[in-house]
């Protein structure tokens, strides 16, 4: 008697849907096993998942998980150098910020942070955040559309879809726009457009030096890291941040 056939634990046979299905699985199982013994001399493997056609000696099939060699030790001195450069950045977006909110809300040239509160300009005050998010929309229009983002998001894009590539006007772009929304007055913190900027800085030495995906990754997320410690002062919760996002948006790192 077939498992199909077979009645259930009260006794009753089985429903026709279920027999039908039972019979269905029953064939599959033992067509993947012959066909297993077949491919299984090759150099093609079958699991559950289907077969495996990679080569039998090639670096994917090598375990990839958080795995490196000593060639990463290659990328500190890169990484320290990014790191520099992300800081450096995250203190030049403050003082834009600053300036801005100075030089539109009390006439004067400044890059220390102020708040808009204080401002004596009254009701023309509401006019100032309207005019920069017209600049700043015009900016994404004309500009580079990965702009409009939070830049957390954006940062997870680059990594799985463009191998941690981003645009070198992004670097220019994204730290300008973002201190013209939040020096006007926008609702905006500082955390996604430094994450983007200093990650945008990784990504563009990745490139200048044609590493492979993981380096740009690595040195990617050095410079975010790099850029939320300056601008919040908490370097392990930074590193944290940065190496979080980048282990999210991708479960195999291989360093080849």
């Amino acid at each position: 008697m077939s498992q199909a056939e077979q009645p259930s634990e009260g006794g009753s046979p089985l429903h026709p849907l279920a027999q039908a299905a039972a019979t269905q699985i029953d064939s599959e199982v033992v067509g993947g096993i012959s066909n297993a013994g077949a491919v299984g001399r090759g150099d093609s493997e079958s699991s559950y998942l289907g077969v495996d056609v990679r080569p039998r000696v090639t670096s994917e099939r090598r375990l990839g998980d958080f795995t490196i060699t000593p060639s990463v030790l290659g990328l500190v001195p890169l990484a320290i150098v990014i790191s520099a450069l992300g800081a450096g950045v995250a203190l030049g977006l403050l003082d834009m910020i600053g300036l801005f909110t100075n030089l539109l809300y009390y006439q004067r040239l400044s890059v220390h942070l102020a708040s808009p509160d204080a401002t004596i300009l009254g009701a023309i005050a509401l006019v100032i955040p309207v005019g920069g998010g017209l600049v700043v929309g015009l900016m994404a229009r004309y500009g580079s559309e990965q702009i409009r983002g939070h830049g957390i998001p954006e940062v997870m894009e680059r990594i799985l879809v463009d191998g941690s590539r981003v645009q070198p006007r992004l670097a220019i772009l994204k730290p300008i726009s973002s201190a013209i929304s939040i020096g006007t007055g926008g609702p905006f913190g500082a955390e996604g457009p430094i994450i983007l900027t200093g990650g945008a800085v990784g990504s563009i030495v990745g490139q200048m030096f044609r590493l492979t995906g993981a380096q740009r990754r690595a040195l990617l997320v050095a410079g975010a890291a790099a850029g939320m410690s300056a601008v919040f002062g908490t370097p392990v919760a930074a590193t944290l941040l940065a190496s979080n996002c980048s282990s999210s948006s991708s479960s195999h790192v291989r360093w080849y």
